[in-house]
């Protein structure tokens, strides 16, 4: 099940559909729309009422308006984000000034584009802001809620960053913080949530599959984290500590208590400095695991709450 929340919010959505209108008008075309191409999933905005990824629903588009103009659109970096696509069921020609037109209008929905974007994720890593994981967040819960499904919400916080800063120069701690934020996309699935809520501390939101047991996310960090300490030739080791926090059907659906509870979990992992993901008694099987890590340099202490209400 797919927990992350729709792509744009109504407001947003609703500008995009009347870009497209308005794409139609100009170019006297019976279906416009807008791709983003930097999801993971291919989402099309402006086909008739909604945004979509259904391979469906753009196929029956496609079969009826078979002659198609792909515009690129283009960040300020000149690098591609998507297309405005005009579609028409007879070939359509474009004078210069057609072209000319719809290279402005590409230019106004990339800066559309930008904007959605920017609003909802970190500029370093790429990552959900802490604005974008709210949202997602609140998503995810109300969905396993309504579901009656599991899930965990993951804190982590980089060990010894400050050193890497201070020793080698603020540019390596920016890869640093890249370089973590990719182990991490590496380690959650696609359906998952993540994000850099600030300086060195990301947060993930994931449903919980008792099938992943033998793998959870944090055994799989931690294998990550190894890894990439062993293989990337830096002069120093990335080291992060996790806390987790278990949410379980019938509990209160808080995502405030349910980061509160993480937050404190990571804090004593931290304190600690132990290997264990623990799990308290009365909580769900699958929510437990355990990692005992090679005495390397990126160990990863780890505990693990409940998602009872913080009193």
């Amino acid at each position: 099940m797919d927990t992350r929340p729709p792509p744009l919010d109504d407001e947003q959505l609703g500008r995009f559909e009347r870009i497209s209108s308005l794409a139609c008008r100009l170019f006297g075309v019976p279906l416009a729309w807008i791709v983003d191409e930097r999801h993971e999933r291919l989402l099309e905005f402006g086909i008739p009422g909604h945004a979509t990824d259904d391979p469906v629903a753009r196929s029956l588009a496609l079969l009826q308006f078979p002659f198609l103009l792909h515009h690129p659109l283009l960040d300020a970096r000149g690098r591609s984000i998507g297309r405005l696509v005009l579609a028409d069921r007879r070939p359509h020609a474009f004078s210069e000034d057609d072209l000319a037109l719809l290279t402005q209008l590409g230019q106004t929905v990339a800066t559309e584009l930008e904007l959605c974007w920017r609003t909802r994720h970190d500029s370093l890593t790429g990552l959900c802001s802490r604005d974008g994981f709210q949202q997602g967040a609140d998503f995810a819960l109300r969905l396993c809620a309504q579901a009656g499904l599991p899930l965990s919400l993951y804190y982590f916080d980089l060990d010894g960053f400050k050193p890497i800063n201070d020793q080698h120069g603020h540019a390596e701690g920016d890869r640093a913080l890249q370089d973590f934020a990719e182990l991490l996309r590496g380690t959650f699935r696609a359906s998952d949530v993540v994000a850099r809520l600030g300086g060195d501390e990301f947060a993930a939101i994931a449903l919980n599959d008792p099938a992943l047991f033998a793998a959870s996310p944090a055994v799989r960090l931690l294998a990550a984290l190894d890894r990439h300490n062993r293989d990337s030739g830096k002069p120093y080791a990335l080291r992060c500590s996790v806390g987790e926090a278990c949410w379980i059907p019938g509990q209160p659906a808080q995502l405030v208590s349910l980061l509160d509870q993480a937050d404190r979990a990571m804090r004593m992992a931290k304190a600690r400095a132990g290997s264990t993901c623990r799990c308290p008694p009365g909580a769900a099987a699958h929510l437990c695991a355990s990692a005992r890590p090679p005495p390397l340099a990126s160990s990863l202490p780890i505990t693990t709450q409940t998602g009872a209400p913080s009193g």
